[in-house]
């Protein structure tokens, strides 16, 4: 049996192993795909060992796990960050399909960038490939906030509330799900400005960031479109598993009904 999973901290709440199982049983692949909820010494401990024939990576890890792998995809070399690890014999493989998950997340829902003024909460893995997948996208501003200034591209939250107009912005922290559900990393005065808000979040379906901007009018769409490709883009480097629609729509259709996204 084939043995993949998804490494993070916190992460309890995560649908990747539903979906996963999913994708699995459908394709008829004999593997598990589990949780491997650790803290920061755990996780390099997990990643030197290898005992896994793939796994995903989430917060807050995708961009400390580049450094234990051998060989980077194009990638995941370009947006500095990976979720996809693949164990070949004692070597481990990179690669970020969150890009495609992104990518198929506004060809879905038709959200174009073209002209438009990007915001981007967050620096992490997430907020990196949010950023490579808007390279092509004709956006004529994308800038990264931060609570933590640590580069000259990247803006405080101060800084962004003097913004008079937002075309789009991303909330690519994990504020709004898991331990945080119930946090918002904006106030209204910032919702007040976007035309457009995206949480990458997805558990719940509606976090309280996109309830207040659905209140105020807003165009909205969560990250639930994006994690399913991105896991389907996963099992395709993994194990040969085409990307359809078909597929997509029946996960899709299989998580809304199974009450998880509450």
């Amino acid at each position: 049996m084939k043995r993949y999973g998804l490494l993070g901290c916190g992460i309890s709440y995560s649908l990747s192993p539903t979906i996963h199982r999913i994708i699995l049983k459908e394709s008829g692949i004999d593997a598990e795909y589990v949780l491997y909820d650790k803290c920061e010494k755990e996780a390099e401990i997990f990643l030197r060992q290898m005992d896994f024939d793939g796994i995903n990576v989430t917060v807050p890890y995708k961009t400390t796990a580049i450094k234990y792998c051998d060989e980077l995809s194009v990638r995941a070399a370009a947006v500095g960050a990976a979720n996809t690890l693949t164990r070949r014999e004692k070597s481990l493989a990179a690669d970020n399909t969150d890009v495609f998950g992104l990518e198929m997340l506004y060809e879905t829902n038709a959200i174009s960038f073209k002209n438009q003024s990007v915001v981007i909460l967050g620096t992490g893995g997430a907020a990196k490939a949010v950023k490579y997948s808007l390279r092509d996208e004709g956006a004529k501003q994308i800038c990264c906030v931060s609570r933590k200034k640590q580069r000259s591209d990247v803006i405080s939250y101060e800084e962004l509330a003097v913004f008079e107009e937002i075309d789009v912005l991303f909330n690519a922290t994990a504020l709004g799900a898991g331990q945080y559900k119930n946090r918002m990393p904006i106030g209204a005065e910032v919702i007040e400005k976007c035309r457009c808000v995206i949480d990458l979040n997805y558990a719940p379906l509606n976090s309280l960031l996109l309830q207040q901007a659905k209140a105020m009018g807003k165009t909205c769409h969560n990250g639930l479109d994006m994690l399913i490709y991105q896991a389907m883009k996963s099992q395709e480097i993994w194990n040969n598993v085409a990307v359809t629609k078909n597929l997509y729509e029946m996960i899709k259709h299989q998580l809304i009904g199974s009450g998880e996204l509450k």
